[in-house]
């Protein structure tokens, strides 16, 4: 029972970094495809989207499916315009340089919000358009968070 209480699960694979009354940070810079993206999309309401990096696949259209949890998307990396094409004439969503201005634009954005918000950090790409791995992303989208929420 202690190992169970005490477990927090694997870091960039739904992790939460960040949670108090108005918002929660999930950081699953481990899900590189769209499945893997969805899976997450599943378990929460009132979406910030980060997607983006290298795409391993073509079509991000699925992502569609779940519109009415996302409240909208920010799009980074190379794969940024493509899924831009895709997702924007059903879901708002809005292409950064990188997580730095994502992440800012989003905290900006959901100060505005009343409901509890989600920020979910849940690519569907790979990192290697900027980034060495998914771990080394992870730990990057980790302290921009630490960083802007502290400021």
């Amino acid at each position: 029972k202690n190992l169970i209480k005490n477990f927090h699960g694997l870091s960039h694979r739904q992790e939460k970094i960040y949670q108090n009354d108005n918002v929660q940070v999930i950081n699953n810079s481990k899900a590189t495809n769209v499945q893997a993206t969805l899976k997450s999309i599943i378990n929460y309401e009132n979406i910030s989207l980060i997607l983006g990096g290298r795409a391993k696949e073509k079509i991000f259209k699925k992502i569609i499916d779940y519109k009415n949890k996302i409240r909208k998307i920010y799009l980074i990396g190379e794969a940024a315009p493509m899924i831009f094409k895709q997702l924007n004439r059903d879901i708002n969503c809005e292409i950064f340089e990188n997580i730095d201005l994502a992440s800012k634009k989003i905290l900006l954005d959901i100060k505005k919000e009343k409901n509890f918000q989600t920020i979910l950090f849940s690519p569907a790409c790979t990192s290697f358009d900027q980034f060495m791995n998914f771990e080394k992303r992870g730990e990057y989208f980790k302290k921009i968070i630490s960083r802007t929420i502290n400021d």
